[in-house]
């Protein structure tokens, strides 16, 4: 398996992997998405409300509001305090605001500094003229499997393409190139960026046999966007852990069976 970065701009990462069959690339990307602990909040402990929003509007809004957290929290269902709950399986955030004002992400306080809104800017709600809010919310790990707030990433992906030009056979060759909404070919056709082709074929249509596309079935091009505090290098070598550690039990488990 070979990895290559194409891009990294704008909260995106792009990278090519080569030597990959279509199930692995599956389980990479469900593994990134969904089976890597991402921290949330679960609970909240709601003591005043008396904004335009209800208790459990506000509950969901919060939860969903992604958190930076370090790599030294336990799942609570594999903590030492058998799930009861302990600072070392979660963390409690606190908010206590009166209005007039906006309530933002960056309102969540906690004696854990490590622990912070990935954005502080995200809005919760709006106070007005003796309105407050003051509640107490607890965050743990989890997994996006369970619920999408968990969720660590958005990942894409698609097969690599295998692209052959025969110019001579183009009788237009700039009105070819110029089809492509990727931008492949320069004007005499020649393959600029070759990896930016999306196999939408429109090249194939205008060149009548000049130019042959198809796809890689052991090449992938993947898009990860992170939406939680991890970034997306750190989900990749995450996820690529994750892997290894179901393969490996589950190899321990079919030993045991055989």
């Amino acid at each position: 398996m070979d990895v290559k970065i194409l891009d990294e701009k704008n909260g995106k990462l792009v990278l090519k992997i080569e030597g990959i069959e279509p199930a692995f690339a599956n389980v990479i990307r469900r593994t990134i998405m969904s089976d890597i602990p991402v921290m949330a909040v679960d609970f909240i402990d709601m003591e005043k409300n008396n904004s335009a929003f209800f208790d459990e509007a506000l509950a969901h809004r919060i939860a969903m509001i992604p958190l930076k957290f370090p790599n030294t929290y336990n799942l609570r269902e594999e903590c030492s305090c058998d799930g009861k709950g302990c600072s070392n399986c979660e963390v409690v955030l606190v908010i206590d605001k009166k209005g007039p004002c906006v309530v933002k992400a960056g309102d969540l306080k906690t004696i854990d500094e490590l622990v912070t809104p990935a954005d502080p800017e995200i809005p919760i709600t709006y106070l007005d003229e003796k309105q407050s809010l003051k509640l107490e919310a607890t965050a743990i790990l989890g997994f996006g499997t369970n619920h999408s707030k968990w969720q660590a990433a958005v990942v894409g992906y698609r097969m690599a393409p295998v692209i052959k030009v025969d110019a001579d056979k183009v009788k237009n060759k700039k009105a070819t190139a110029d089809s492509c909404p990727k931008k492949v070919y320069d004007s005499g056709l020649k393959i600029v960026n070759k990896d930016a082709c999306n196999l939408c074929m429109r090249c194939v249509e205008i060149s009548q046999d000049g130019i042959k596309v198809s796809a890689n079935p052991s090449s992938y091009i993947f898009t990860i966007e992170s939406v939680c505090g991890l970034d997306n290098k750190t989900l990749i070598n995450r996820g690529l852990d994750r892997i290894q550690e179901k393969a490996e039990l589950f190899l321990k488990v079919a030993g045991k069976d055989l």
